[in-house]
């Protein structure tokens, strides 16, 4: 309908993968969607499993080259310490990324919401969680709840992860000079310039900033 009605618009979505085939996504691009958000989580299929994801991980990286092959930008949604992350799973997925080069991504630390069964199991370990009310919303992905229980990492080694995650993926050198080529107009520089202070306050301090 966009296309019929010659509407000019610009827009973003969240996509399942699984859900859109090339053809889809170049349809949509045409219509004017610049970037799909897809919740990759891990680069680990087994990880996948444990949270029944129900997405292959080869789903993910056709997904990700079908929208390279119709110019659209991808942003990747990473969660770290998920049911049965150790130390080589976590390198796995920093490699995954690597790989199939989305346009930003962001990472979080896994963290059991109540009503869910992870909760359910994390309360009966750590019952001082009660109803999860008490949960600070502010840091609630950056820091690590609980993780301990289902992962063989420790709340600190996950909070370091995250900043290294961002290190590794915003602060390559090709990276930085790619988004300066694409910089236009003083807006541009502007925001790519409060983009690039938030990671490297968040990387140097993390949440102590």
């Amino acid at each position: 309908m966009i296309l019929d009605e010659k509407l000019a618009m610009s827009w973003i979505c969240s996509v399942k993968v699984g859900t859109v085939d090339r053809e889809l996504l170049a349809l949509m691009h045409e219509a004017g969607c610049h970037m799909i958000r897809i919740g990759v989580e891990t680069g680990n299929q087994e990880l996948l499993d444990n949270v029944k994801k129900g997405v292959r991980i080869e789903e993910v990286e056709q997904t990700v080259a079908w929208c390279h092959e119709v110019g659209m930008e991808v942003h990747a949604h990473m969660m770290l310490g998920m049911p049965g992350e150790t130390h080589e799973t976590v390198r796995k997925s920093f490699r995954f990324v690597e790989k199939i080069r989305p346009t930003t991504v962001t990472y979080g630390i896994t963290t059991p919401y109540p009503g869910t069964p992870l909760y359910d199991d994390v309360v009966e370990k750590f019952p001082e969680l009660g109803d999860g009310s008490q949960i600070d919303v502010r840091s609630i992905h950056t820091n690590g709840r609980a993780n301990e229980f289902y992962t063989q990492l420790s709340a600190k080694d996950l909070s370091g992860y995250v900043r290294e995650a961002y290190r590794r993926f915003y602060l390559r050198p090709g990276y930085i000079l790619s988004q300066l080529k694409r910089v236009t107009n003083k807006e541009d520089l502007r925001r790519l310039t409060i983009a690039g202070a938030n990671v490297f306050d968040f990387v140097l301090r993390g949440d102590e900033g």
